[in-house]
């Protein structure tokens, strides 16, 4: 039992000693649906309340960690790094019973750890509102021709078609207006891991297991007389 545990500490503390480690950074979203009321934003892929935040801050967490987005923070920072991998590094989630989507980055620097949390909430943004933009100007110019095409004693068909597009207008040269960026991520004073009083504390209690275990199992196994009441 003794050594089982002594060897297995001893790797325990070799490991920690060789592992890299791991810092992580924190970024907060703030998530603003579109209220249902307002029927002229329906339709360009933003967020439409549902009356439960979790719900609409569950939605947005999963726009945050794609492909087009980890392509863009690539090209931001001028990584070498697969845009797959540093999709990998990254997790979004949305913070309890609010409208809040934390992005958590991982790396083993503080300073990269806090720029991939920046870096991937601001291209969430940026890559959501080029895609707004090219709809909303897909939809302006055939809106117009309806506005055109509608008859001047037709007052209240004008009157919704152009509140439709005066919205439309507003919306082509502002950002995502259901993303904001809320709190920015800072380098970490100290790692997540390796844990080194944790790793070496489980590490002598399994070993410890493991030693009694494998001694009580050579003892009922052990087929040998050694008492004269056997």
């Amino acid at each position: 039992v003794a050594l089982v545990v002594a060897v297995s500490v001893l790797a325990a503390v070799v490991f920690v000693a060789r592992a890299e480690k791991v810092y992580q950074a924190d970024a907060d979203l703030l998530v603003t649906p579109i209220p249902r009321s307002n029927t002229n934003l329906f339709g360009f892929g933003l967020v439409s309340e549902s009356g439960d935040p979790t719900r609409d801050a569950e939605t947005v967490a999963q726009l945050i960690t794609t492909p087009a987005v980890a392509l863009r923070v690539r090209e931001n920072l001028g990584l070498e790094e697969s845009a797959r991998s540093l999709e990998n590094r990254v997790v979004a989630r949305p913070v309890a019973q609010s409208s809040i989507v934390t992005v958590t980055a991982s790396a083993n620097d503080p300073d990269l750890a806090a720029r991939l949390a920046n870096a991937f909430g601001q291209a969430a943004i940026v890559v959501r509102t080029e895609r707004l933009h090219r709809l909303v100007a897909n939809v302006i110019p055939q809106l117009r021709r309806q506005l055109n095409g509608l008859p001047e004693s037709d007052a209240t068909s004008r009157a919704s078609l152009s509140t439709k597009l005066q919205d439309l207008e507003t919306l082509r040269v502002l950002p995502d207006p259901t993303l904001h960026f809320e709190n920015q991520a800072v380098a970490p004073s100290s790692a997540v891991a390796p844990r080194p009083v944790l790793s070496i504390a489980a590490a002598f209690v399994a070993a410890l297991v493991l030693g009694i275990g494998a001694v009580l199992a050579w003892h009922l196994l052990d087929a040998r007389i050694i008492r004269e009441e056997q």
